[in-house]
């Protein structure tokens, strides 16, 4: 797997290094995601939809994780 540091400015983490997995965006669980919304505040770059579940857009999402981290029932994956 390729792994290459890229760095980005993210609201309050001035000079966070995230190490992105190319072509891995993020994966939703739906029988597993409740809806809450937290990993759409977590979105970056606003990749994430809320409908009667999370959704990913791959073509705009960065494969940094922040949703993995955060999403309280862990149906988010990076694949």
């Amino acid at each position: 797997m390729d792994i290459w540091p890229i760095k980005w400015k993210l609201p309050d983490l001035d000079g966070l290094v995230v190490y992105r997995r190319m072509n891995m965006p993020a994966v939703i669980k739906g029988e597993d995601c409740t809806a809450c919304g937290i990993c759409v505040d977590a979105c970056p770059e606003g990749s994430i939809s809320m409908d009667d579940v999370a959704k990913v857009d791959p073509d705009t999402c960065i494969d940094c994780g922040l949703c993995v981290d955060e999403c309280p029932s862990s149906a988010i994956s990076m694949e």
